[in-house]
């Protein structure tokens, strides 16, 4: 099964939502949050995968694509209740990105 990422845009009533962009993603996509670093106009995506990463995206406009910010990995890959990543969180003043990982026995 492939996973798609979309950004989509409101268009007519008659036709429905438009898509801007797409693409394919490796992986389950098991979180998602966007923010904007104070002063910017620019707005960036933190999405927590299976993969026991956290990847900051950036929308290009001009090439109609994701580009790659920065990637941290914090565990093994696969859906694993002690690696950080099931929940992510933004401020909304864009001063931080909280990660946590899910319940677990620990």
């Amino acid at each position: 099964m492939t996973a798609i990422a979309a950004v989509l845009t409101p268009a007519d009533l008659s036709c429905g939502p438009q898509v801007v962009c797409s693409s394919e993603v490796f992986g389950q996509i098991r979180a998602l949050s966007c923010f904007r670093l104070p002063g910017a106009v620019t707005d960036y995506i933190v999405a927590g995968s299976d993969s026991g990463r956290i990847v900051i995206l950036e929308f290009s406009a001009a090439k109609r694509t994701f580009l790659k910010v920065h990637q941290e990995t914090f565990g093994r890959s696969g859906c694993r209740r002690v690696v950080p990543g099931q929940y992510v969180a933004c401020d909304p003043a864009g001063r931080a990105v909280m990660v946590r990982r899910g319940l677990g026995l620990a």
